[in-house]
């Protein structure tokens, strides 16, 4: 699909696969998806995706290589082969492959498609996506949805706020924002009759997030509202594997890889970055 096993993968046919997936925003401009383009544009082989740029990357890069980066900042830009092109997407990726509005993840978890709703609005931005909620087609425990996020996201264990939940849950919401307005606005969605499901008490919402805000943990707590913890790296790492899967999936004839090598110190990303969604 869009390559030829000889003649490789054209960069028109690859940034086209990506802004649909990972579509521009006007409020997120600074999001430019070419984010290295050294040298005459040339066909490729092969597919690298990481989370941020890593030692052993470079060695593994050629100039028929395009280099996908969730978080750019700690490139060395004299170490990328001439021809290889980098791409990269900060906000977009956090917004669609990560925990917040992601449909296919709330599919595995099993919700009912026709009660999924994207909740919109973040930092002054009406447009921003930070999450989707939606009802399962059969409750769950909570031991039952921490073991499947469990192994889903890979991870052994997962940080969880019980709030006093004992019994069955009955719907999710996958946030990418966790403060109190959030969990005011997830526990308000469902609480309120639709032709598509009955009220859900917040006690039988589980709220995904990736990290623990003070705000949100009061709100959530007050509500009675159990909470799971997917933690930044583990979600990141997670929207690199669905891409790399994405990737092979629609270009079978390249090498797709997906490379999760410590960072040897986060980089910082620019000041005219600072303002992403939280994690």
């Amino acid at each position: 699909m869009g390559s030829d096993g000889n003649k490789g993968l054209s960069q028109a046919v690859l940034l086209d696969f990506f802004a649909k997936l990972l579509p521009p925003q006007a409020s997120n401009a600074r999001d430019k998806l070419i984010y290295h383009q050294p040298g005459r544009r040339r066909p490729f082989h092969h597919l690298l995706l990481s989370i941020t740029a890593t030692e052993g990357l470079y060695s593994r890069l050629t100039p028929n290589t395009c280099l996908f980066l969730h978080r750019p900042w700690a490139l060395d830009r004299h170490r990328v082969p001439h021809g290889c092109l980098v791409l990269s997407s900060h906000f977009r990726f956090d917004e669609t492959l990560t925990v917040g509005f992601n449909p296919h993840l709330a599919g595995l978890l099993g919700c009912k498609v026709e009660t999924l709703v994207t909740l919109s609005g973040y930092k002054n931005d009406p447009e921003r996506r930070i999450g989707i909620l939606g009802v399962l087609q059969d409750s769950q425990s909570l031991h039952d949805l921490q073991n499947r996020l469990a192994h889903i996201f890979q991870e052994e264990a997962l940080e969880t706020v019980a709030s006093g939940s004992k019994g069955v849950l009955r719907a999710v919401a996958l946030m990418n924002a966790f403060g109190e307005e959030q969990v005011n606005q997830v526990a308000e969605h469902f609480w309120t009759t639709c032709n598509a499901f009955d009220p859900v008490p917040a006690s039988q919402v589980l709220y995904i997030t990736g990290e623990p805000r003070p705000a949100g943990l009061e709100r959530s707590a007050a509500l009675g509202m159990p909470v799971i913890f997917i933690g930044h790296r583990a979600a990141e790492a997670w929207g690199i594997r669905r891409l790399a899967e994405l990737l092979q999936v629609e270009f079978p004839d390249c090498l797709v890889e997906a490379s999760f090598e410590p960072e040897a110190q986060p980089a910082l990303k620019p000041e005219s970055q600072q303002q992403s969604i939280e994690p």
